[in-house]
């Protein structure tokens, strides 16, 4: 079975590598702006599309981990919330005609 745990721990890995990634390519883009190795309008540009870059992995890693998980779910054959809320009020129906709460 796969606990809610094991996904969030999942997500928190790959935000960590996609925080450290970040933070790497952050520092480089300091040092060759310093160095004088690049224009600081260039090191910008590109700070500016590994972030919209990294933003779009985050998501495409969080939908594919939401598909996984669920998948994993349906082939348990668990009921939905949906699933036992209605079977619940079948219940309370039936009871309230048999006389019983």
């Amino acid at each position: 079975m796969v606990e809610k745990r094991i996904v969030d721990r999942m997500l928190e890995l790959g935000l960590g590598i996609a925080a450290y990634g970040e933070e790497k390519v952050s520092d480089f883009m300091k040092e060759v702006t310093a160095k004088g190795e690049a224009k600081r309008e260039d090191v910008e540009k590109m700070k500016k599309e590994f972030k919209k870059k990294g933003e779009f992995f985050r998501k495409e890693f969080a939908r594919r981990v939401n598909k996984e998980v669920e998948g994993a779910l349906k082939k348990m054959n668990l009921a939905t919330a949906k699933e036992v809320a209605a079977l619940k009020k079948r219940i309370d129906n039936l009871e309230s005609r048999s006389g019983k709460t």
